[in-house]
């Protein structure tokens, strides 16, 4: 009885194991007469690379121009990896601003303004000479925070820090005076959260960027209200001047630096 249920179920399997080798023979030879196909047509460029010397030749140095140009990008990468390193370093100064910076920091630490600030390109110099101090000092969230921080420098020995307070209302707008050709205002060139523009637009208020000395006397002499300072970080006002040699890099410069540095690595990368 069990015979012809096992003949008609074999015949089953043996008719679908038909057409699967079917396919199958089709399937190759669809990929037989693809790989044909490929096989002429490697065929042909490669007698078109062995007859053309000078599309060899061409190719060859394309590819010895782009090793070359690969080293290059590696071996410049790693040299501005190693600058960004260094100048990351520079940015940790111990003084009263790390103690401040650190894990038993104050509340209401904001972080390095010079982290915070974003000076447009190429007037770093010019703007930290204009800033001062706050150039260098640590943000805070207002005048009871400052407060606490200069008491907890004092309490712990820790030297001393320049604070820039969140905060501070933004001045009014005032009518400025027509600057010379290549004059800027310093208030201009710096980028900042608004919780800090009116501070630096208090610090910056009445400060002109010039190219050289020279251009700075004379705006102080038709304006002597204004203070000048120059790309290389000389100020000169009515009352004061200060300037000279190039010291150490600011803060501002040097956040600038690493960004610049990442920047870099990255379109290298």
């Amino acid at each position: 009885a069990g015979a012809p249920a096992e003949a008609g179920r074999l015949a089953e399997l043996r008719a679908a194991a038909l057409l699967r080798a079917e396919a199958g023979q089709q399937e190759y030879r669809l990929l037989q007469d693809d790989a044909d196909g490929r096989e002429a047509a490697g065929t042909e460029q490669d007698a078109a690379y062995e007859s053309d010397p000078a599309a060899r030749a061409a190719a060859e140095r394309d590819v010895v121009a782009a090793r070359d140009a690969a080293g290059a990008a590696e071996r410049e990468r790693a040299a501005l990896t190693a600058r960004h390193e260094a100048l990351s370093l520079g940015l940790r100064r111990k003084d009263g601003s790390s103690a401040l910076l650190g894990a038993d920091g104050p509340a209401g630490v904001l972080g390095s303004a010079a982290g915070l600030l974003t000076v447009r390109a190429g007037y770093e110099t010019a703007v930290a000479a204009a800033l001062g101090a706050a150039a260098e000092a640590v943000a805070v969230d207002g005048a009871d925070t400052a407060a606490e921080a200069l008491r907890l420098l004092r309490k712990q020995d820790a030297g001393r820090a320049a604070l820039l307070l969140a905060g501070t209302a933004v001045a009014a707008p005032v009518d400025r005076p027509e600057l010379p050709d290549g004059a800027r205002w310093a208030a201009d060139l710096v980028t900042a959260p608004d919780a800090l523009r009116g501070a630096v637009d208090q610090l910056l208020a009445g400060t002109v960027v010039v190219d050289d000395l020279a251009a700075a006397r004379q705006l102080i002499a038709i304006r002597t209200g204004l203070t000048a300072v120059t790309a290389d970080g000389d100020l000169l006002s009515a009352g004061i001047a200060q300037g000279g040699a190039a010291g150490a890099p600011s803060l501002l410069e040097t956040q600038a630096q690493v960004a610049d540095a990442a920047r870099r690595i990255d379109e290298l990368d």
